[in-house]
């Protein structure tokens, strides 16, 4: 008798520790899949049936939850870390995070500029890409200034 009670214990022991019972309580929801998104400026995933919503980290701050598969990126200039878990409806378990890093330049700005006839100075521009055109109708470009 003693070792049938052994037994029993160790197999709920086990069970306990490792979720056993099957159905929808031992189903882990699939991690989100990132991709940047059409325009190019955030993120998007696929919609997990079993989700609520979406839990969306940014360097270490939690956003307001979202039902909705999608995160703009910042335009303020930094490098960010986005992390996104599709957060289960009942049954289920949490995904692993999803990860995302970009560096952006910020806003393009351009600083004050002057036209005298046809030359234009300007005082500077940055994360912006300025095209002219010279004489022969040909444009060029000026890059890297800040």
């Amino acid at each position: 008798m003693k070792k049938f009670c052994k037994c029993l214990f160790a197999a709920a022991a086990f069970c306990l520790l490792t979720g056993c019972g099957g159905g929808k309580g031992s189903n882990t929801l699939t991690k989100p899949n990132l991709t940047v998104n059409e325009d190019g400026n955030g993120l998007i995933w696929d919609a997990n049936e079993h989700a609520l919503g979406y839990s969306v980290t940014v360097n270490g701050e939690t956003l307001d939850p979202s039902e909705e598969p999608g995160y703009l990126f910042s335009t303020e200039e930094g490098t960010y870390t986005v992390k996104v878990v599709a957060l289960a409806d009942n049954g289920y378990k949490d995904s692993a995070a999803a990860t995302f890093s970009y560096t952006t330049a910020g806003e393009p700005t351009l600083g004050d500029f002057t036209q005298e006839g046809n030359v234009v100075t300007l005082s500077s521009y940055t994360g912006a890409r300025l095209e002219y055109r010279v004489g022969n109708g040909e444009y060029q470009a000026l890059e890297g200034m800040s």
